[in-house]
């Protein structure tokens, strides 16, 4: 579903996947870029870029979003009192044709994720404490292959990696 809103699922925001599969040398070359910006300061920057040279292909994207309105208040605030989030996330995908019977391609992507936990005040609507956490997410992969075709046999190696981690900081904070 396309339109001008992000997708909502009840009062939440909630997702839509789409997939399309793109590079150089079927896009042609070229690219675009977005900028979305909405309420509570979000602030979504976005590029796609596509190229091919001989054999080469190359695709790669990118995205940045910020904002003050990340997670629902656990107190149907319309303003929580701590909810930022800032993602920033890449992929690249490179495709090379040897000759007319093997290739190697190598696809890449990293995703940043910091989102502030919304707080409760401790002792009371009225306390001055605060009850709030981070949570901070970071993943990046890799993965590069070989393709040979040669009559009817097709083999395909791969090796693939990932690095993931992510923390939660639960804090107390006036």
């Amino acid at each position: 579903i396309t339109g001008a809103l992000p997708a909502q699922y009840g009062l939440a925001a909630g997702s839509v996947v789409n997939i399309t599969t793109k590079n150089g040398l079927y896009q042609g070359g070229g690219g675009q870029a977005e900028l979305y910006g909405g309420s509570h300061g979000t602030i979504e920057p976005a590029f796609e870029w596509a190229t091919a040279t001989g054999g080469t292909s190359l695709f790669a994207s990118g995205s940045y979003r910020r904002s003050n309105g990340g997670l629902a208040p656990p107190d149907g605030r319309s303003r929580p009192l701590h909810d930022g989030v800032r993602e920033l996330e890449g992929f690249g995908f490179l495709d090379h044709v040897i000759d007319e019977k093997s290739r190697v391609s190598l696809i890449i992507g990293s995703s940043n994720e910091r989102n502030q936990i919304p707080g409760l005040p401790i002792g009371g609507w009225a306390g001055s404490e605060v009850r709030h956490g981070e949570q901070r997410t970071g993943n990046h992969y890799a993965i590069a292959s070989y393709q040979l075709s040669s009559g009817k046999l097709s083999l395909q190696a791969s090796v693939s990696g990932l690095v993931s981690n992510g923390k939660v900081d639960p804090r107390t904070a006036p």
